[in-house]
């Protein structure tokens, strides 16, 4: 507690001999924000005090200065992280209770960080204000279905779609999520991406209610396997064997988490099927990895060694998924979630596309060229990839309109350029190649330029025109 003491008489002693309001807030803010990222420690002693002191130093922050977005978004996290801890929340030894008041005050402080055009961008963070909204309140929501009041879960729900979360965006992909899963499964979520948009549709729009929905992280805490077990998860432990699982080292530097062995425990018991979203780690699916076949957004475990696709489930899932409310562009800053959900999307579609193309179905990949081409955010790889299956089915109208609007974007992409040169080539263009070439060469570095792309060319099994 001595540190947390020092913050606090420091902050004072910033505020006595500050001279502008503007700037005793951000001395205030920034002291605040160290004594948040103190709480983090878990070894410090009360986890509550930290916090608290926290939210004393930044609400005079926001009293100094309300306009301080920095000094609101750290008000809120630390007002939220008095309310719900998850690795407190979900111990069998918690007695407390959620505070649904804290939550709202905790937003109206979201709300006024995220004023800022395109989100909040603080010294610490980055966000997007949907991503951020709907984690809070699904993690309250999940709260009160732990403790058993689904009343209060769906008020939480509502609010929070109301207030500005679980936006079209952040649902459209959950239900793409929820549409892959095999009947009745028993699906296995990363984190807060893949976990509260499938709870909403459940609750709210009664969307695959067959699916129990299980997070990753959350199934290493007792109290929360307990509950899965409750509701009907296939967990065969008593209390007294909940209580005694703990990680181990397997092997020289192999960590093996409770969540592992529950896993492990269901799958044995399980009479259902069993699937993971593809957000999960590659770690965690190790395990697995020779028993796992994709199923558009979801790896289903089989019985026995699996292809590693099924291809014509995923095509079909595919097909049936909306991409409706995707942004335009990837990389927008604060937005990396939504990023990974489209690349999601782009690889899902490389994966069938390329698939259907070695069977010879190019009518199917034509399908899926066009959509992957059309209603996902444009990156090259995406768009050379369909380039491909427009100049296997003799399209060189699409081949050159990708071409274009890839070349606008990225003028100076070797390799992008040379498979866009094979596929000229593979259409009998080599005019067209040549003059891909020479644009790409102009400029100074010329000479450079073109070793680059020789050796791209290469490496591609191609050659450059002559």
């Amino acid at each position: 507690m001595k540190r947390t003491t020092i913050y606090i008489m420091l902050a004072l002693l910033l505020f006595a001999c500050s001279k502008k309001e503007e700037e005793k807030s951000a001395q205030f803010t920034e002291a605040g924000a160290n004594l948040f990222y103190q709480h983090y420690d878990r070894q410090i002693g009360n986890r509550h005090t930290v916090i608290d002191s926290a939210i004393f130093v930044l609400e005079e922050a926001v009293r100094l200065d309300p306009e301080n977005t920095e000094a609101h978004y750290f008000l809120a996290e630390a007002l939220s992280r008095r309310n719900f801890k998850a690795d407190e929340f979900y111990s069998s030894d918690f007695t407390g209770e959620l505070n649904y008041f804290a939550t709202r005050t905790a937003h109206g402080h979201y709300m006024k960080a995220f004023q800022e055009d395109g989100g909040y961008s603080g010294q610490k963070h980055r966000l997007w204000p949907w991503e951020k909204l709907s984690t809070e309140w699904g993690n309250i929501a999940l709260g009160y279905l732990y403790r058993g009041d689904s009343t209060k879960a769906i008020e939480a729900l509502r609010d929070g779609h109301d207030l500005g979360g679980f936006d079209d965006m952040f649902l459209e992909f959950s239900r793409n999520y929820l549409l892959c899963a095999p009947d009745s499964a028993i699906l296995i979520t990363d984190g807060d991406m893949d976990t509260y948009g499938l709870l909403y549709l459940q609750l709210m729009e009664g969307f695959r209610r067959d699916v129990s929905i299980v997070n990753l992280s959350l199934l290493n805490m007792d109290g929360y396997i307990r509950y899965q077990r409750d509701i009907g998860l296939p967990i065969p432990l008593t209390d007294e064997e909940i209580d005694s699982l703990a990680p181990y080292i397997f092997g020289t530097n192999r960590v093996v988490y409770i969540y592992d062995k529950v896993l492990g425990i269901i799958d044995a018991a399980r009479k259902r099927p069993l699937a993971f979203t593809v957000n999960v780690s590659p770690a965690t699916l190790g395990d697995y990895d020779e028993r796992l076949s994709l199923e558009g957004l979801v790896y289903r475990v089989t019985s026995k060694p699996g292809s590693g696709m099924d291809l014509e489930r995923s095509r079909q899932h595919f097909l049936a998924m909306s991409f409706e409310h995707l942004p335009e562009r990837l990389k927008i800053p604060g937005n990396g979630s939504i990023d990974k959900v489209a690349l999601n999307y782009g690889t899902l579609g490389i994966q069938i596309g390329s698939a259907l193309l070695s069977a010879g179905r190019i009518d199917d990949a034509i399908q899926i060229a066009d959509i992957i081409s059309e209603k996902l955010p444009w990156s090259w790889p995406t768009d050379a990839f369909c380039g491909q299956i427009y100049a296997a089915s003799g399209r060189p109208g699409d081949v050159e309109r990708l071409w274009k609007r890839s070349y606008k974007k990225e003028p100076d992409n070797a390799r992008m350029t040379a498979l866009f040169m094979g596929h000229f080539q593979r259409l009998g263009m080599d005019d067209k190649a040549r003059e891909i070439l020479n644009e790409f060469l102009k400029g100074e570095n010329a000479d450079s330029l073109k070793m680059e792309i020789e050796k791209v060319a290469k490496q591609l099994g191609g050659s450059l025109p002559s």
